[in-house]
């Protein structure tokens, strides 16, 4: 389902969730779902656009978005 690139960029976003302190409460899983956390997540992959990746930022993106529709 997801690209490498995005598996690394799902996980850098848990990780840095957890340095903020939601460390046990953030995952990979939720991290597209959980309204806080995928707020925080589109926020940190929009700023990267432009870098390299946007295809696979994008695609991280649309499926944040479809997934709040259906919350």
């Amino acid at each position: 389902m997801f690209t490498d690139v995005q598996r690394k960029m799902i996980k850098n976003g848990v990780r840095n969730l957890e340095i903020f302190g939601y460390s046990g409460k953030v995952t990979e899983e939720n991290i597209l779902t959980h309204p806080f956390f995928s707020k925080y997540f589109k926020k940190e992959l929009e700023n990267c656009l432009g870098e390299g990746y946007d295809k696979d930022i994008k695609g991280l993106l649309s499926i944040i978005e479809k997934r709040s529709k259906t919350a």
